[in-house]
């Protein structure tokens, strides 16, 4: 019984922290409950907020198209379609676990789905120097994130 408890005790300290799911390509981090992109799709594609046609049209929060939101929404992955883009905090916060991650891209530009409310041409962008702003038309990085159990 002892053994038992210490296993389950010893079990619910290591799960504080952070965990790979190398079956999944995922990296799920206990202690915010969220479950992030951890293939090699993270390290690879690369969208734009908004389209070239909404950014002329100055819509810069449409972001139907070819975006990197879109590109989460539509995201089929580790038996999952509930994917999302992550909010400026989230992205902040997975910068100070990226030694768990497994695919990164060099750089590390990757997009947040929170817009600046005084420039609307610019959303938060994090990178290996912290969040920065964005041109809504560059092509950056997405690792998509969603909710955990």
């Amino acid at each position: 019984m002892k053994r038992l408890i210490l296993g389950i005790l010893m079990i619910s300290f290591l799960s504080i922290e952070v965990c790979a799911d190398s079956k999944y390509e995922i990296f799920v981090d206990n202690s915010t409950k969220l479950i992030w992109q951890d293939n090699s799709d993270a390290k690879t594609v690369r969208k734009q907020w908004i389209t070239d046609a909404n950014k002329k049209a100055k819509n810069y929060m449409n972001t139907k198209g070819d975006t990197a939101t879109n590109y989460c929404k539509n995201l089929k992955f580790a038996n999952s379609n509930d994917w999302r883009l992550p909010i400026k905090k989230e992205l902040e916060d997975l910068y100070t676990k990226k030694s768990k991650l497994k695919n990164i891209s060099s750089n590390f530009p990757y997009w947040s789905s929170t817009s600046l409310e005084e420039y609307k041409d610019l959303a938060w962008v994090g990178d290996d120097d912290g969040m920065h702003r964005g041109l809504k038309s560059y092509y950056l990085y997405v690792r998509c994130v969603r909710a955990g159990q």
